[in-house]
């Protein structure tokens, strides 16, 4: 969610999504994709600004912290409609009501993108998210998320107790249990943070799939490449795992994992879908 940093090139091998696209399509895309990432920008340094307005007049911390999450919302909500708008993406999401009528709960998707989190943001106006922290310190992002209560995962074990809490607390916690983007799809082996989490606020795990042709802004893709657009994404909820006694975080982690790992494969064109979709 910063400045996309470490796009790296497509490995040899790897499907090409812009290979069969004329010269017009390839510069409608980089014209709307980089007016995204312009307005991006400019949405962020708003963010920032209306919290730290926030914060210098609200002095309770749980208000502060509302009142900041629903700033972010407002600008991802506005950006995503943007992109969506100019049909740079295809978004669907049929059972977000779901997810927000759910409180105390770990929301685990996996992560092929380093736009999955604006699709929960843009449409969830309270929401924790667990985040590495050269985010936390990144200038467009690091303010606002750390005054919405966002936590970095790595910076020992205190993401584990603070995210205890805010699940005690009846906070939803954004967690991708791949720790970073997806390297080979489907998916990465899993941290076990989002597990230890759980167990100890006894808190259940939803899992959620997103499923996209191309791994646009992935690991390995490169920033001149280009897809045909507008981009598919479609976000599925799939099977709840609710607190169960005696059950360890490493054994609640494999469970987790093993679910994801019979459900998804690798799409013709190199991305992520749904096996049941086959």
């Amino acid at each position: 969610m910063n400045a996309f940093p470490d796009l790296a090139r497509e490995p040899a091998g790897s499907p090409s999504p812009d290979v069969r696209l004329g010269l017009g399509q390839r510069v409608v895309f980089v014209v709307k994709t980089f007016t995204g990432f312009v307005l991006y920008g400019a949405l962020a340094l708003l963010v920032v600004g209306r919290c730290l307005l926030v914060a210098a007049v609200t002095r309770d911390r749980d208000r502060r912290k509302a009142r900041c999450q629903g700033a972010i919302h407002w600008g991802v909500r506005r950006w995503a409609a943007f992109m969506e708008g100019t049909t740079v993406f295809h978004v669907e999401f049929p059972e977000v009501e779901r997810l927000r009528a759910m409180r105390g709960t770990i929301f685990a998707p996996n992560h092929i993108s380093l736009i999955d989190a604006t699709h929960f943001l843009a449409r969830m106006p309270r929401l924790t998210c667990l985040m590495k922290s050269s985010i936390l310190s990144n200038p467009f992002m690091g303010i606002s998320s750390a005054l919405s209560g966002y936590l970095p995962n790595d910076r020992g074990t205190e993401f584990i107790r603070q995210g205890r809490d805010a699940l005690l607390a009846g906070e939803n916690l954004l967690i991708f249990p791949e720790g970073t983007r997806t390297i080979e799809p489907p998916i990465n082996p899993f941290k076990k943070g989002f597990a230890l989490i759980a167990t100890m606020a006894e808190a259940p795990v939803q899992t959620v799939f997103i499923e996209m042709p191309v791994l646009y802004l992935g690991k390995r893709w490169r920033l001149l490449q280009s897809a045909r657009l507008p981009i598919p994404i479609t976000i599925r909820l799939g099977k709840s795992f609710p607190p169960r006694a005696g059950r360890s975080a490493k054994a609640l982690g494999a469970e987790v994992e093993e679910y994801f790992r019979a459900s998804l494969e690798r799409s013709p064109e190199g991305g992520v879908r749904m096996r049941s979709l086959r």
